[in-house]
């Protein structure tokens, strides 16, 4: 088995219980190992080893020390994530501020042990105007936050853990589905829909929004900038978590307004075929014509790492700003057909985007 077959063989073990088929070589479990600290699922996979460390698998003490510790860290990561996570929904609430979590460890609850999967940042949507409220979140939570928001989200820190406020979750090169999307986003404030995290609700987007959302983030990110697995894993676990109340129509009328149908169905084949999510989970039927993309999605997947770590040069400099570009010209030609709306767009829009940074930092 190659490293890459390895890998997804032990995310199915830690995602779904899955038994280990056959012995594994200590190299090859080695190898994958560190595909997974590219892919940001070191935890996930660590999990995997140690249930079946001695039967199916034997690695070296010295290494399994290793990759103990790095698993540890994931695992203390996010008992710290969550700690500041509840201040700020307990910030929030208390002083009657809306808002949603996303993505991150709203997600992470979905998972057989939620605190295996690495934390990045904690992304929260407020519903009023940001300038309505900047002075009073920045008290509450006694941070210094920007006189306007230059991209879509202003980002701080509190006790080492980063946090992104968003006015907007996604931006669309078609102003057509901009205003469809922010319509399907208003009207989620109605669902209040909430996931617990160490005891604590926290509020997120309902279902059915949260399984366009999460796939449209990946799509995004990965045109331009490229994605790992652990989005992936994210993604499948949403769906099995909630596929009775995923309601399946209403996903096909957003994916299919947004042009976006073709691509979740693409996208979805890593899903189904490699982390073994059962294909009766998935919205929608996946078809030998939907396959043929995902030899092209892995293989540029496993080239790049998790959000393009692989290659990139410092994020926020101009030649990452560049370098993005490249692949956003690169990624819209390669898979056109799969979002067309968006993929013909998607060029200009990245142009006026870093253009409109640009002007906003020289005016403030």
């Amino acid at each position: 088995m190659t490293a890459e077959k390895i890998l997804f063989a032990l995310l199915r073990c830690a995602l779904w219980g899955d038994e280990l088929k056959q012995d594994l070589d200590s190299a090859d479990v080695l190898a994958a190992l560190e595909l997974a600290k590219q892919q940001t699922v070191v935890g996930l996979l660590f999990d995997s080893i140690q249930r079946f460390q001695s039967s199916k698998i034997s690695i070296p003490r010295k290494e399994l020390l290793k990759w103990f510790s790095l698993a540890e860290k994931v695992r203390k990561r996010n008992v710290l994530v969550n700690q500041e996570l509840i201040h700020l929904v307990s910030c929030l609430e208390s002083n009657g501020i809306d808002y949603v979590v996303v993505k991150g460890q709203t997600l992470g609850v979905c998972y057989p042990k939620a605190l295996l999967r690495q934390s990045g940042d904690v992304d929260f949507l407020i519903k009023d105007n940001y300038v309505s409220v900047r002075d009073k979140i920045s008290r509450l939570l006694d941070v210094e936050l920007p006189r306007i928001i230059i991209e879509k989200e202003a980002v701080f820190k509190i006790n080492e853990v980063a946090f992104e406020l968003h006015t907007d979750l996604t931006l669309f090169g078609s102003k057509k589905n901009q205003r469809f999307w922010d319509e399907l986003i208003a009207e989620s404030w109605d669902d209040h829909f909430c996931v617990e995290v160490d005891g604590t609700a926290v509020r997120t987007l309902p279902p059915t929004v949260n399984a366009a959302y999460v796939f449209i983030h990946i799509f995004f990110h990965f045109i331009r900038e490229e994605v790992g697995l652990r989005q992936f894993c994210d993604w499948a676990v949403l769906l099995h978590t909630y596929t009775k109340s995923i309601n399946r129509e209403r996903l096909a009328v957003i994916l299919k307004k947004l042009d976006m149908l073709n691509a979740y169905r693409a996208f979805g084949t890593i899903l189904t075929d490699e982390l073994g999510l059962p294909e009766k989970e998935f919205p929608f039927e996946i078809s030998d014509k939907d396959r043929r993309w995902k030899k092209r999605l892995l293989a540029d997947i496993f080239k790049s790492g998790s959000f393009g770590k692989l290659h990139q040069q410092a994020k926020l400099s101009w030649g990452y700003k560049l370098e993005t570009l490249e692949f956003v010209v690169r990624n819209s030609f390669l898979y056109y057909r799969l979002a067309p709306t968006e993929m013909r767009l998607i060029i200009p829009h990245k142009i006026k985007v870093n253009w409109d940074l640009y002007s906003k930092k020289h005016k403030t």
